[in-house]
């Protein structure tokens, strides 16, 4: 059944093995879409490979020359009534420093049109030496992620309170230098506290979609009451302030719509 061969890069097959595509596997995790040029005969041609596991999608860029790689995405389902597939690009892939494996996982990613750099499971990253690049999509990428820069943060986000004057024998603000440009630290706190609460806001409206899905004779503002009630409960213990824990409520309502 030669139509079901798929051409391997030599390097990640044996002399004289072939590879065929004809596989079922489930795939209810992210995925990895891997684009690449694979030598068959006397030229090149492009093939498509699904990766499973983040350590393997590694092996394989490093098997394959950067001039042959062509492209990686992040496949996944998104997790609202109607699944669909959702398919992102990735501009950059780096390998953590070796201190922070155990909270970052295998490795961190930058997706096209995104900002801020993300481990494996997309939660933002702070930046960190010692990180190593491993794939780019881009002519000129770092070895290293850079700052994440200014991070659009809503009007109605709540704001910390400023710590004002740092104690000592001399008067000190609180801001930081950072490629020189002074920042009051007070802004970075609340782009940092804005991921947090934002991501918060992701997990717990697909929390209660999937709650939709298996109840769905269920009132949606009698789930969204439910979610909700679980944050009232755990905000002090999730290291969320009031404030935070009200806007996080509001915008879970704002999503479904629900007014109370």
């Amino acid at each position: 059944m030669p139509h079901f061969e798929q051409f391997m890069p030599g390097n990640l097959v044996g002399p004289g093995h072939q590879s065929w595509r004809a596989v079922t596997l489930s795939v209810e995790s992210p995925w990895y879409l891997f684009v690449y040029e694979a030598k068959y005969g006397q030229q090149k041609v492009p093939q498509t490979t699904l990766v499973a596991w983040e350590d393997t999608l590694l092996a394989i860029l490093e098997g394959i020359p950067a001039d042959d790689r062509k492209g990686v995405a992040r496949v996944e389902k998104e997790r609202r009534p109607g699944t669909r597939w959702h398919v992102t690009w990735i501009e950059t892939i780096w390998a953590p420093a070796p201190e922070e494996v155990q909270e970052t996982g295998l490795f961190l990613l930058q997706l096209e049109g995104d900002p801020l750099v993300r481990d494996a499971h997309l939660r933002p990253v702070d930046v960190r030496e010692g990180r190593a690049l491993v794939y780019s999509a881009l002519p000129n990428a770092v070895a290293q992620p850079t700052s994440r820069g200014p991070v659009d943060v809503p009007d109605d986000f709540p704001v910390p309170v400023p710590p004002g004057v740092v104690p000592g024998s001399q008067p000190k603000l609180g801001i930081r230098e950072e490629k020189g440009r002074f920042t009051s630290d007070g802004v970075v706190a609340r782009a940092e506290r804005h991921d947090i609460c934002q991501d918060l806001v992701n997990q717990l409206v697909a929390y209660a979609e999937n709650k939709r899905l298996e109840k769905p004779d269920t009132e949606v503002s009698r789930l969204v009451s439910q979610v909700l009630a679980q944050v009232h409960k755990k905000q002090f213990g999730w290291g969320l302030s009031p404030a935070e824990s009200a806007w996080i409520a509001g915008r879970v309502k704002a999503h479904f719509d629900v007014q109370r």
